[in-house]
């Protein structure tokens, strides 16, 4: 992987997590400019997809100190819970 694929890497996980722009140039070592023209150039690349819903929930998520494993398990419970009609209420 070429440093370029790298830092492009690095700046579209970083985006997703819900660095700030500014941030993700610093610890990149690259302009805030460029920071917008790689996410800028992965929008475009992808199609008909929900990447803002997905940068909302993770900013979300870490705003409430939850990672995305911990919402993941908790939305299999949940799932579960539903399938067998369990009635979490009887619990309280």
């Amino acid at each position: 992987m070429t440093h370029a694929a790298a830092v492009g890497k690095a700046v579209i996980a970083q985006y997703l997590q819900g660095a700030s722009r500014d941030r993700i140039a610093a610890e990149n070592n690259v302009s805030a400019g460029i920071v917008s023209n790689i996410i800028y150039e992965w929008k475009k690349g992808v199609q008909e997809s929900d990447y803002e819903s997905v940068r909302e929930l993770t900013v979300h998520c870490k705003k409430e100190g939850v990672n995305l494993g911990d919402l993941t398990s908790a939305l299999r419970i949940n799932f579960t819970f539903n399938v067998v009609s369990f009635n979490i209420d009887i619990l309280y």
